[in-house]
This record gives C-alpha cells, structure tokens and sequence, in this order.
C-alpha cells in the first residue's frame, strides 16, 4: 500500500496540536507564577504570633524565628539566690560580702533551728540592716549583725534583751543588747545594778523579763517615738533612785 506523503504530513500535524493543547492548562502553583503567600517552600511573611509571644518570619522550611518562651515554669518572678529560687518563707540574704543564701523569716530567735539560731536583721537582703524583714541566721554572719529576741526568752548569744535605738530613741524590737549599764543595754548581772547616764534607771518594764537602762519617765510624752513603760521591779538596791517607768517600745512585737 502506498502512503499519501502529504496526507501523513498533516496527520502528524494534527496529534502535535493535540499534545500542546494537553499541556499548556493553566497552573495555580508556585511554578513560574509569583505567589505572596507563606507556603511551606515560598519566601512570604507571617505575621502571626507563636506561643513564646515573639513573631515567626518567613516559610516554614526557610524562615527564622525570634521570640522567647522565658519567665518560670509556674510564671512566677525568680531572683537566683545565688542560682535557685527560696522557697516559700525564706529569703535571699547577703552576709555583707556578697555570699548569698535563702534564710526562714522569723520574728523572734526562738523560732529559729539550732543551725541558724538568731533571728536577725535582714532588711533588703542585707544582713545587719534593720527594718521589716528578720531572718534565721548562724550568729557572727556580719560585723553589725542584730538579733531580735523576745521579750521573755533569754538571747541565743547571752545578753540582755533590751530595746532597738533610732535616733537615740527605745523604737523597738526587742534585741540582744551588752550587759554593760549604757542607755537601752542590760544593766549587768549583779544583784544592785547601776546605768552609765544620769536620769537613766535599771529595770525590769512593761512585759519585759530582763533589765535595761532606760530613761526614767512618767507619761509616754517624756518618750519621743516611744512609751513610758511602768517599772516592774528595780535593779538598784532597796529600789533607791529607780523611776516609776522608763521610756521604751510601744508594742513588745514593735519592729
């Protein structure tokens, strides 16, 4: 059989439309289009945060993210002291010389364990600096170190427990005080006792176990930023020349 040249010609012409018109669809991929979106391969922007609060830029196989989970596993604020958190009823204290430790509050020495026995002053984490906050630390931590004690129970370290001065004034706390006879110390050990300044008497006051020196008084206003406790027994012998009261702490807890 002889074939028609041109007839074969125009046949192959034919399936080659075909073909062409097969392929040439159009296409809504990422091919040789522009896509803006953020797809898995495309270099578009994501605004949208991610759970650490910070924003994901970029694709997910190309991008970089910024952004941090931070703070604590339960959210809380964490000063290292010197790495850990303290636990709940304790504080971080610095002994003056930049060693830090968390340390049991406290109000009064007897609430303190035999390993840290003074309650001690501990105000802004400074060991020896006295206002609201108190601490259990080992005794002799700091040079200036002041411990509370309780009007009733004898100091940790011997001593008396007389009142903390402010200005020169009994403010309070109660803290263990020199038995040497100065204003606002205990007045000594021997069964007649004497204080250094004039005016000043040794006695036992208001709910106090222990004598101290303190100025002799007879209403609170003799007392600036301070009380006039009555005398509940005299240091000095036969009771001569001891005040009706003597100027100290409003409140046994003041402090």
């Amino acid at each position: 059989m002889k074939l028609d040249r041109s007839k074969y010609l125009a046949f192959v012409a034919a399936l080659g439309g075909i073909s062409a018109a097969c392929s040439s669809s159009p296409s809504t991929g990422n091919g040789s289009g522009s896509d803006s979106g953020s797809g898995s391969s495309g270099a578009g922007t994501s605004s949208s945060s991610w759970s650490g609060g910070g924003a994901s830029s970029g694709g997910s196989s190309g991008g970089a993210s910024s952004g941090s989970s931070g703070g604590t596993t339960d959210g809380a604020a964490c000063v290292p002291c010197p790495t850990t958190c303290c636990a709940e009823g304790a504080i971080c204290v610095d002994d003056g010389l930049g060693n830090k430790a968390c340390r049991q509050v406290c109000t009064d020495s007897a609430q303190c364990p035999t390993a840290a026995p003074s309650c001690s002053a501990a105000s802004s984490g400074l060991c020896g600096t006295v206002g609201t906050q108190w601490a259990c630390l080992p005794q002799g931590l700091c040079a200036n170190q002041v411990v509370r004690c309780s009007a009733t129970l004898p100091c940790p370290s011997g001593g008396a427990c007389a009142p903390y001065v402010e200005s020169g004034n009994p403010v309070g706390p109660y803290v263990c005080k020199p038995n040497d006879g100065h204003s606002y110390d205990g007045c000594g050990t021997a069964v007649c006792n004497g204080c250094a300044t004039s005016g000043f008497s040794c006695a036992k006051a208001g709910t106090n176990s222990f004598y101290f020196c303190g100025k002799g008084c007879s209403l609170d206003s003799d007392c600036p930023s301070a009380c006039c406790l009555p005398t509940q027994a005299c240091g000095f012998c036969g009771g001569v020349g001891c005040a009706a009261g003597v100027c100290g702490p409003c409140s046994p807890d003041a402090g």
